[in-house]
C-alpha cells in the first residue's frame, strides 16, 4: 500500500517538472499506465514523465499534440483513490473540488481538429475509472469490452511522435512583377525607327513564411509578412516619317544546259561517259532600286551581260549481263529438280522451344547471261544453293506446311490437335528412329491416362461399377512393355507367351507384383493422330478396348495405366518363332496395365 501511494503522491504535483518539448502547432503530450493501479496518465512535462518510468510507470509513447492556445483543461488529483481526472468543464472541475479532489491547475489547452476520446469505467475500483485516447479505434474496442463512452473530452491539434524532431525557419521568395511595354506615335522619327522615353522597370511582391519540418522533412508553410513593390510601365516612341533611299544591286539567273546521249558498243548497258562536260550559261543583270520606309518601291535596270551554256554529251553503253531462271526450254532443264534449292532443318540450341530461324537463305539455280549489240555471248550457269532453318534441339523437321514438331505444337491448342486429327494424314513411316523417339517424348501419355479414365468411367458408373484411377507407377510399367512390344512383338518371345526379350516373364518389370494383367493393341501410324493426347486415348478406347472383348470383360481391377510405344519398321510376324522387322513402315503400340 506504501509503495503504491508513493507511485501517486509522485505525479501530484504539476509545476514540479516544467520541461515540455514543442511539437508542430502545440506541445506534445505523453501517456503512461500504472500497472499496479489500472490508471493512465497524461503530461507535458519530459521530468514528470521520466521519473514515472523509473518508479514503475509503462511508458507508452506520444498522445497527441495540445496547441499553445486554446480552451484550458484542467488537471485533477484525488488523494483517497490516487487516481487523476482531466476536463474542460469549470463546473466539473469545482465540483470534484468540492467532494475533496486536488486541484492541480491547467494541464494543457484544448483545441484543432483531432478528437480525444473519453472513456469511464463502471468495474473499475478507485483509480483507472477514466480513460482518454485519441484513437477512435481503442474508444470502440473499450466500449465493446464494457466501458462507457463519453463521447470527446477535448481536441488536439494532431498527433504526437517524440521521436520525431520539430524545428523550423522562416523563407524569403520575391515574385518578380513584368512591367508592360507602352508605344507612342512620333513624327519626328522615320517609320520603323522606336526611341525609349520611360525605361520600364520590373516590380516584386516579396513573401515571408515560417516553415516547419518534421525530421527535416517539410511539413507546414504559413505566410508571416508580404512587401510589394509596383512595375513602371515601359515608353516606347515610334517613327511616322517616311525615309527614301536607293541602292544597286546585280542579279545572276543561271541558263542551265541540256544533256544528249550516244549509244557506244565499247561500254556495258547502265555504264556511262562523259564525252563533253556541260557548262551552265547565265544572264547577269544591274538594277536601280528605289526604297520608301525600308519596302521596294521601284526598280530600272542599267546594266546586263549574257553567256551562252554548253550542252553536256554522254556515252551510253550497248551491252549487259543479266541473270535468268532455268525453264523447261533451257537445255540443262533435264536437271531442273536439283537446280532448285532444298530446305535442310538442323538443331540449334541457342534456339528456344517452339520456335525456328534460319541460319542460311536459300537460291535457286540461275544462268548469268551477257549479250553485246543485241546478241548472247555467253551464258554461265550458277547452280543452287539450299535453304538452312535451325530448330530448338529435340525438335524434328515437318512438312513444309506444318514446319517442325515443336512449332506444329507450339501453333495449336489441346482441342485444335483434336481436330487436326480428324482431317489430315502424315505417315510416322516417313520419320528417321530418332525422330520417331523424339516424337515420343513429346506425348504426355499422364494425359492420355486422364481422357481414356473418363470415358472408361463413365461407361463403369453406367454399369454400377466403382470408377478406376491410374498411378505413376502403372504408367511407367505400361510405357516399358510398350516400347518392347513395339520392338520385340505383341506378347510373345520366340514363341513364348508373355516373355520379355530378356527370357523373364513381362511381370518381372513389375518391380512391386502390384500389376494384375496388361493388354496390348497396335495403335495408329499417323503423325496427327499420335500427337493428339485426346484422339489417341478416344481411338484406343472405342476402337481397341470396346471392340475386343477380351479387354471390355475384364472388371477385377480398381487401377489403370497407359504406355506408348513406337519403333521404326513393320514387325512381320510378331506372334512367331523367328521374328523379323520391315524396312518400310512404323509399329505404335499401346499397352493398358491393370492393378
Amino acid at each position: 500500500m506504501k509503495k503504491k501511494m508513493f507511485y501517486v503522491a509522485a505525479i501530484s504535483g504539476i509545476l514540479l517538472f516544467p520541461t515540455t518539448v514543442s511539437a508542430e502547432n502545440g506541445t506534445g503530450m505523453y501517456r503512461l499506465y500504472n500497472p499496479n493501479s489500472g490508471e493512465h496518465f497524461y503530461t507535458a512535462a519530459i521530468g514528470e514523465k521520466d521519473f514515472l518510468v523509473k518508479v514503475g510507470w509503462k511508458y507508452e509513447g506520444g498522445a497527441w499534440t495540445a496547441p499553445q492556445n486554446g480552451v484550458d483543461v484542467y488537471r485533477l488529483y484525488n488523494p483517497n483513490a490516487g487516481d487523476h481526472h482531466y476536463t474542460t468543464s469549470k463546473g466539473e472541475k469545482d465540483m470534484l473540488v468540492k467532494v475533496g479532489w486536488k486541484y492541480e491547475g491547467v494541464g494543457w489547452k484544448s483545441g484543432g481538429s483531432s478528437k480525444v476520446y473519453r472513456l469511464y469505467n463502471p468495474n473499475a475500483k478507485k483509480a483507472g475509472a477514466h480513460h482518454y485516447t485519441l484513437s477512435k479505434g481503442e474508444y470502440d474496442s473499450l466500449i465493446k469490452k464494457g466501458w462507457k463512452g463519453e463521447g470527446v473530452g477535448w481536441y488536439a491539434e494532431d498527433t504526437f511522435d517524440p521521436k520525431v524532431r520539430v524545428t523550423s525557419k522562416t523563407e524569403t521568395t520575391k515574385e518578380i512583377i513584368k512591367y508592360k511595354s507602352i508605344t507612342k506615335d512620333d513624327d519626328s522619327l522615320y517609320k520603323g525607327e522606336t526611341k525609349v522615353k520611360v525605361k520600364g522597370q520590373d516590380g516584386y511582391i516579396e513573401t515571408t513564411y515560417k516553415i516547419t519540418y518534421k525530421d527535416g522533412v517539410e511539413s507546414k508553410r504559413q505566410k508571416v509578412k508580404e512587401n510589394k513593390k509596383d512595375a513602371v510601365d515601359e515608353v516606347i516612341l515610334n517613327g511616322t516619317k517616311d525615309k527614301i533611299t536607293t541602292k544597286t544591286e546585280t542579279t545572276k539567273d543561271v541558263l542551265q544546259y541540256q544533256t544528249e546521249y550516244q549509244d557506244d558498243d565499247t561500254l556495258e548497258k547502265g555504264q556511262t561517259k562523259v564525252k563533253t562536260v556541260g557548262q551552265d550559261g547565265y544572264v547577269e543583270t544591274t538594277y536601280k532600286i528605289t526604297y520608301t520606309n525600308g519596302m521596294e518601291t521601284g526598280r530600272e535596270v542599267v546594266k546586263e551581260n549574257r553567256k551562252e551554256p554548253v550542252n553536256e554529251m554522254i556515252l551510253q553503253g550497248t551491252y549487259y549481263q543479266y541473270t535468268q531462271e532455268l525453264t523447261p526450254f533451257d537445255d540443262d532443264y533435264y536437271d531442273y529438280n536439283n537446280r532448285i534449292f532444298k530446305t535442310e532443318y538442323v538443331e540449334d540450341a541457342s534456339i528456344p522451344y517452339g520456335q525456328t530461324k534460319v541460319l542460311k537463305e536459300g537460291k535457286q539455280a540461275y544462268y548469268i547471261v551477257t549479250e553485246k549489240n543485241g546478241a548472247v555471248v555467253s551464258k554461265e550457269l550458277t547452280p543452287a544453293q539450299n535453304e538452312v532453318i535451325g530448330m530448338a534441339t529435340g525438335d524434328v523437321a515437318m512438312p513444309s506446311t506444318y514446319g517442325t514438331l515443336f512449332t506444329y505444337l507450339n501453333t495449336y491448342n489441346e482441342d485444335q490437335l483434336f481436330e487436326n486429327a480428324n482431317g489430315n494424314y502424315i505417315g510416322l513411316s516417313r520419320f528417321s528412329k530418332d525422330e520417331l523417339a523424339k516424337i515420343k517424348n513429346t506425348i504426355d501419355m499422364d494425359l492420355v491416362t486422364k481422357y481414356f479414365l473418363e470415358y472408361l468411367n463413365a461407361d463403369r458408373v453406367a454399369q454400377g461399377l466403382e470408377p478406376v484411377t491410374s498411378t505413376s507407377y502403372g504408367r511407367e510399367i505400361a510405357s516399358i512393355r510398350a516400347q518392347e512390344q513395339a520392338d520385340y512383338g505383341y506378347m510373345f518371345t520366340e514363341g513364348k507367351s508373355e516373355v520379355r526379350p530378356d527370357g523373364s516373364s513381362w511381370k518381372t518389370v513389375d518391380s512391386r507384383g502390384t500389376a494384375l494383367f496388361e493388354e496390348a493393341s497396335f495403335a495408329s501410324s499417323e503423325f496427327h493422330e499420335i500427337v493428339s493426347e485426346k484422339y489417341l486415348a478416344m481411338d484406343f478406347y472405342y476402337n481397341k478396348w470396346k471392340f475386343y472383348s477380351s479387354f471390355s470383360f475384364r472388371k477385377n481391377y480398381s487401377r489403370v495405366s497407359l504406355g506408348l510405344g513406337l519403333s521404326k519398321g513393320k514387325l512381320r510376324n510378331g506372334s512367331s518363332i523367328q521374328f523379323g522387322r520391315d524396312e518400310e513402315g512404323v509399329t505404335s503400340v499401346v499397352v493398358f496395365i491393370a492393378e
